[in-house]
Protein backbone atom coordinates (compact mmCIF):
# COMPACT_ATOMS: atom_id res chain seq x y z
CA UNK A 1 0.00 0.00 0.00
CA UNK A 2 1.26 3.46 -0.87
CA UNK A 3 0.09 6.77 0.61
CA UNK A 4 0.86 10.37 -0.36
CA UNK A 5 2.00 13.05 2.05
CA UNK A 6 2.50 16.70 0.96
CA UNK A 7 4.48 18.73 3.52
CA UNK A 8 4.47 21.96 1.46
CA UNK A 9 8.22 22.18 0.95
CA UNK A 10 9.54 24.89 -1.42
CA UNK A 11 12.75 24.66 -3.42
CA UNK A 12 14.67 26.71 -5.99
CA UNK A 13 15.96 25.24 -9.24
CA UNK A 14 19.33 25.48 -10.92
CA UNK A 15 20.27 24.67 -14.50
CA UNK A 16 22.08 21.90 -16.33
CA UNK A 17 23.98 22.43 -19.57
CA UNK A 18 24.15 19.48 -21.95
CA UNK A 19 26.92 19.44 -24.55
CA UNK A 20 24.97 17.65 -27.27
CA UNK A 21 23.92 18.89 -30.69
CA UNK A 22 21.78 17.08 -33.23
CA UNK A 23 24.70 15.24 -34.81
CA UNK A 24 27.67 15.83 -32.55
CA UNK A 25 28.93 14.40 -29.28
CA UNK A 26 31.22 16.53 -27.13
CA UNK A 27 32.97 16.03 -23.82
CA UNK A 28 34.29 18.51 -21.26
CA UNK A 29 37.80 17.22 -20.52
CA UNK A 30 38.81 19.81 -17.96
CA UNK A 31 36.26 21.07 -15.47
CA UNK A 32 38.53 23.94 -14.39
CA UNK A 33 39.46 25.19 -17.85
CA UNK A 34 36.10 24.25 -19.43
CA UNK A 35 37.91 22.79 -22.42
CA UNK A 36 35.72 21.05 -24.98
CA UNK A 37 36.93 18.36 -27.36
CA UNK A 38 34.97 16.91 -30.24
CA UNK A 39 34.77 13.14 -29.89
CA UNK A 40 32.61 12.08 -32.79
CA UNK A 41 30.29 13.43 -35.46
CA UNK A 42 27.55 11.20 -36.82
CA UNK A 43 28.39 10.63 -40.47
CA UNK A 44 24.87 9.94 -41.72
CA UNK A 45 21.38 8.98 -40.56
CA UNK A 46 22.24 5.27 -40.39
CA UNK A 47 24.49 6.02 -37.40
CA UNK A 48 21.71 7.82 -35.52
CA UNK A 49 20.76 11.42 -34.97
CA UNK A 50 19.35 13.91 -32.46
CA UNK A 51 20.77 12.27 -29.31
CA UNK A 52 18.46 13.68 -26.61
CA UNK A 53 19.71 12.13 -23.42
CA UNK A 54 23.48 12.30 -23.06
CA UNK A 55 25.82 9.34 -22.76
CA UNK A 56 26.94 6.98 -20.01
CA UNK A 57 30.13 5.03 -19.40
CA UNK A 58 29.77 1.26 -19.40
CA UNK A 59 31.97 -0.94 -17.19
CA UNK A 60 34.06 -1.63 -20.31
CA UNK A 61 35.05 2.04 -20.52
CA UNK A 62 33.03 2.70 -23.67
CA UNK A 63 30.36 5.38 -24.01
CA UNK A 64 26.74 4.45 -24.70
CA UNK A 65 23.74 6.51 -25.72
CA UNK A 66 20.64 6.71 -27.86
CA UNK A 67 19.72 8.61 -30.99
CA UNK A 68 16.05 9.52 -31.07
CA UNK A 69 16.15 9.34 -34.86
CA UNK A 70 18.25 7.61 -37.51
CA UNK A 71 18.91 3.95 -38.04
CA UNK A 72 16.14 2.23 -40.00
CA UNK A 73 14.84 4.95 -42.34
CA UNK A 74 11.86 2.75 -43.26
CA UNK A 75 10.42 3.32 -39.81
CA UNK A 76 6.60 3.32 -40.08
CA UNK A 77 6.26 5.93 -37.34
CA UNK A 78 8.38 8.74 -38.82
CA UNK A 79 8.63 10.46 -42.18
CA UNK A 80 11.97 9.04 -43.24
CA UNK A 81 13.77 10.08 -40.05
CA UNK A 82 14.25 6.56 -38.69
CA UNK A 83 13.07 4.90 -35.50
CA UNK A 84 16.22 5.60 -33.47
CA UNK A 85 19.31 3.68 -32.39
CA UNK A 86 21.40 2.66 -29.41
CA UNK A 87 25.06 3.40 -30.08
CA UNK A 88 28.46 2.63 -28.62
CA UNK A 89 31.52 4.90 -28.79
CA UNK A 90 34.87 3.10 -28.45
CA UNK A 91 38.19 4.80 -27.80
CA UNK A 92 41.19 3.65 -29.87
CA UNK A 93 44.80 3.53 -28.72
CA UNK A 94 45.52 6.79 -30.57
CA UNK A 95 42.78 8.57 -28.62
CA UNK A 96 40.24 8.71 -31.45
CA UNK A 97 36.69 7.43 -31.07
CA UNK A 98 34.63 5.22 -33.38
CA UNK A 99 30.91 4.53 -33.31
CA UNK A 100 29.06 1.23 -33.47
CA UNK A 101 25.27 1.00 -33.72
CA UNK A 102 24.42 -1.87 -31.40
CA UNK A 103 20.69 -1.72 -32.09
CA UNK A 104 18.42 0.02 -34.60
CA UNK A 105 14.75 0.16 -33.68
CA UNK A 106 12.14 -0.98 -36.21
CA UNK A 107 9.05 0.76 -34.82
CA UNK A 108 7.27 -2.53 -34.17
CA UNK A 109 7.09 -4.54 -30.97
CA UNK A 110 10.61 -3.39 -30.07
CA UNK A 111 9.57 0.27 -29.85
CA UNK A 112 10.76 3.50 -31.44
CA UNK A 113 12.08 6.98 -30.62
CA UNK A 114 14.27 6.28 -27.58
CA UNK A 115 14.26 9.55 -25.66
CA UNK A 116 15.57 8.72 -22.19
CA UNK A 117 19.14 8.09 -20.99
CA UNK A 118 20.43 4.55 -20.65
CA UNK A 119 21.47 2.89 -17.40
CA UNK A 120 24.02 0.07 -17.07
CA UNK A 121 24.46 -2.66 -14.49
CA UNK A 122 27.80 -4.08 -13.32
CA UNK A 123 27.66 -6.83 -15.94
CA UNK A 124 27.46 -4.26 -18.73
CA UNK A 125 23.79 -4.83 -19.58
CA UNK A 126 22.08 -1.67 -20.82
CA UNK A 127 18.50 -0.69 -19.97
CA UNK A 128 16.37 1.97 -21.59
CA UNK A 129 12.93 2.97 -22.79
CA UNK A 130 11.21 3.98 -26.01
CA UNK A 131 8.65 6.75 -26.29
CA UNK A 132 6.30 4.74 -28.54
CA UNK A 133 6.04 1.24 -29.96
CA UNK A 134 5.15 -2.14 -28.56
CA UNK A 135 1.95 -4.12 -28.89
CA UNK A 136 -0.68 -2.08 -26.99
CA UNK A 137 -2.18 0.59 -29.26
CA UNK A 138 -4.07 2.27 -26.44
CA UNK A 139 -2.32 5.63 -26.47
CA UNK A 140 -3.91 8.10 -28.89
CA UNK A 141 -3.65 5.55 -31.68
CA UNK A 142 -0.01 4.72 -30.94
CA UNK A 143 1.55 1.87 -29.03
CA UNK A 144 2.51 3.15 -25.58
CA UNK A 145 6.24 2.43 -25.45
CA UNK A 146 8.60 -0.24 -24.17
CA UNK A 147 11.36 -0.95 -21.67
CA UNK A 148 14.29 -2.84 -23.19
CA UNK A 149 17.56 -4.53 -22.29
CA UNK A 150 20.69 -4.91 -24.41
CA UNK A 151 23.10 -7.62 -23.21
CA UNK A 152 26.64 -8.02 -24.57
CA UNK A 153 27.48 -11.41 -26.04
CA UNK A 154 30.93 -13.04 -26.13
CA UNK A 155 31.01 -12.65 -29.93
CA UNK A 156 30.90 -8.87 -29.60
CA UNK A 157 27.25 -8.67 -30.66
CA UNK A 158 24.35 -7.53 -28.46
CA UNK A 159 21.13 -9.32 -27.57
CA UNK A 160 17.99 -7.16 -27.50
CA UNK A 161 15.04 -8.03 -25.21
CA UNK A 162 11.80 -6.20 -24.51
CA UNK A 163 11.34 -6.38 -20.74
CA UNK A 164 8.00 -4.59 -20.59
CA UNK A 165 5.39 -3.28 -22.99
CA UNK A 166 3.33 -0.38 -21.59
CA UNK A 167 -0.43 -0.73 -22.07
CA UNK A 168 -1.51 2.78 -21.12
CA UNK A 169 -3.06 1.85 -17.78
CA UNK A 170 0.39 1.23 -16.29
CA UNK A 171 2.06 4.19 -18.03
CA UNK A 172 2.78 5.60 -21.47
CA UNK A 173 5.22 7.79 -23.41
CA UNK A 174 8.21 7.48 -21.10
CA UNK A 175 10.66 10.42 -21.31
CA UNK A 176 12.78 10.09 -18.16
CA UNK A 177 15.43 7.42 -17.73
CA UNK A 178 15.47 4.30 -15.59
CA UNK A 179 17.44 3.77 -12.39
CA UNK A 180 18.65 0.54 -10.78
CA UNK A 181 18.68 -0.38 -7.09
CA UNK A 182 21.01 -2.85 -5.41
CA UNK A 183 18.57 -5.72 -5.90
CA UNK A 184 18.41 -5.21 -9.65
CA UNK A 185 14.98 -3.55 -9.73
CA UNK A 186 14.35 -0.83 -12.29
CA UNK A 187 12.39 2.33 -11.41
CA UNK A 188 10.96 5.03 -13.64
CA UNK A 189 8.15 7.51 -14.18
CA UNK A 190 6.04 8.02 -17.30
CA UNK A 191 4.79 11.28 -18.76
CA UNK A 192 1.32 9.93 -19.52
CA UNK A 193 -0.77 6.85 -18.86
CA UNK A 194 -2.46 5.67 -15.69
CA UNK A 195 -5.96 6.79 -14.75
CA UNK A 196 -5.58 10.43 -13.60
CA UNK A 197 -7.24 13.21 -15.59
CA UNK A 198 -4.74 15.79 -16.89
CA UNK A 199 -6.61 18.11 -19.25
CA UNK A 200 -6.51 16.85 -22.83
CA UNK A 201 -3.60 14.50 -22.33
CA UNK A 202 -3.58 10.77 -22.00
CA UNK A 203 -3.84 10.75 -18.20
CA UNK A 204 -1.22 11.98 -15.76
CA UNK A 205 1.50 9.34 -15.71
CA UNK A 206 2.71 6.77 -13.24
CA UNK A 207 5.70 5.80 -11.12
CA UNK A 208 6.62 2.16 -11.65
CA UNK A 209 9.00 -0.57 -10.57
CA UNK A 210 10.17 -3.42 -12.80
CA UNK A 211 11.47 -6.45 -10.90
CA UNK A 212 13.30 -9.51 -12.24
CA UNK A 213 11.94 -12.94 -11.32
CA UNK A 214 13.67 -16.29 -10.92
CA UNK A 215 12.20 -17.42 -14.26
CA UNK A 216 13.98 -14.63 -16.11
CA UNK A 217 10.81 -12.62 -16.67
CA UNK A 218 10.18 -9.12 -15.32
CA UNK A 219 7.15 -7.98 -13.33
CA UNK A 220 5.90 -4.39 -13.33
CA UNK A 221 4.30 -2.74 -10.30
CA UNK A 222 2.67 0.70 -10.45
CA UNK A 223 3.83 2.47 -7.29
CA UNK A 224 1.81 5.61 -7.87
CA UNK A 225 -0.82 6.73 -10.37
CA UNK A 226 -0.75 10.52 -10.61
CA UNK A 227 -4.14 12.22 -10.27
CA UNK A 228 -3.07 15.61 -11.59
CA UNK A 229 -4.02 17.43 -8.40
CA UNK A 230 -1.91 18.02 -5.28
CA UNK A 231 0.18 14.96 -6.12
CA UNK A 232 1.21 16.36 -9.51
CA UNK A 233 1.21 14.86 -12.94
CA UNK A 234 3.23 14.23 -16.10
CA UNK A 235 6.73 13.32 -14.95
CA UNK A 236 9.52 14.06 -17.43
CA UNK A 237 12.80 13.49 -15.61
CA UNK A 238 14.82 10.56 -14.34
CA UNK A 239 14.30 9.54 -10.73
CA UNK A 240 17.10 9.71 -8.15
CA UNK A 241 17.67 7.06 -5.49
CA UNK A 242 19.37 7.68 -2.14
CA UNK A 243 21.14 5.17 0.10
CA UNK A 244 17.96 4.58 2.14
CA UNK A 245 15.88 3.60 -0.88
CA UNK A 246 14.07 6.93 -1.26
CA UNK A 247 13.17 8.10 -4.76
CA UNK A 248 13.12 11.72 -5.91
CA UNK A 249 11.76 13.28 -9.09
CA UNK A 250 9.71 16.04 -10.70
CA UNK A 251 6.33 16.55 -12.32
CA UNK A 252 5.49 19.11 -14.97
CA UNK A 253 2.07 20.01 -13.54
CA UNK A 254 0.06 19.83 -10.34
CA UNK A 255 0.63 20.67 -6.71
CA UNK A 256 -0.82 23.12 -4.24
CA UNK A 257 1.71 25.81 -5.18
CA UNK A 258 4.75 26.16 -7.45
CA UNK A 259 7.81 24.14 -6.46
CA UNK A 260 6.14 21.86 -3.95
CA UNK A 261 7.63 18.69 -2.53
CA UNK A 262 5.49 15.67 -1.74
CA UNK A 263 6.27 12.23 -0.46
CA UNK A 264 4.87 8.85 -1.46
CA UNK A 265 5.44 6.39 1.36
CA UNK A 266 5.25 2.63 1.15
CA UNK A 267 3.50 1.57 4.33
CA UNK A 268 4.78 -1.97 3.97
CA UNK A 269 8.44 -0.97 3.69
CA UNK A 270 9.55 1.96 5.79
CA UNK A 271 12.62 2.60 3.65
CA UNK A 272 10.60 2.96 0.45
CA UNK A 273 9.19 6.42 -0.09
CA UNK A 274 8.94 8.66 -3.05
CA UNK A 275 9.48 12.42 -3.00
CA UNK A 276 8.70 14.63 -5.93
CA UNK A 277 9.53 18.26 -6.63
CA UNK A 278 6.54 19.59 -8.47
CA UNK A 279 6.52 22.52 -10.88
CA UNK A 280 3.20 23.90 -12.07
CA UNK A 281 4.89 25.94 -14.84
CA UNK A 282 6.01 24.65 -18.22
CA UNK A 283 4.87 23.89 -21.72
CA UNK A 284 3.01 20.58 -22.01
CA UNK A 285 3.71 20.51 -25.74
CA UNK A 286 7.47 20.17 -25.24
CA UNK A 287 7.40 16.38 -25.29
CA UNK A 288 5.49 16.36 -28.57
CA UNK A 289 8.35 18.03 -30.40
CA UNK A 290 11.32 16.05 -29.15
Amino acid sequence: MWTVHAPGFQHSFGALMLLLTSFTLALVLSAEAQTESLLYTFADASEGGNPPAGVIFGPDGNLYGVGREGGDLNCPLTLGDGCGVVFQLMRSADGSWSENVIYAFTGGTDGALPTSPLVSDKAGNLYGTTYVGGTHFNCSGYACGTIFELSPASSGTWNFTVLHDFDGADGAFNIGGLILDGAGNLYGATFEGGTGNCHLYLHCGTVFRLSPTSSGQWTETVLHDFAGGPDGGQAEGTLALDSSGNLYGTTLFGGLRPLQLFQLRNCLRTIAKLRWLMDTHGDPQLHRNR
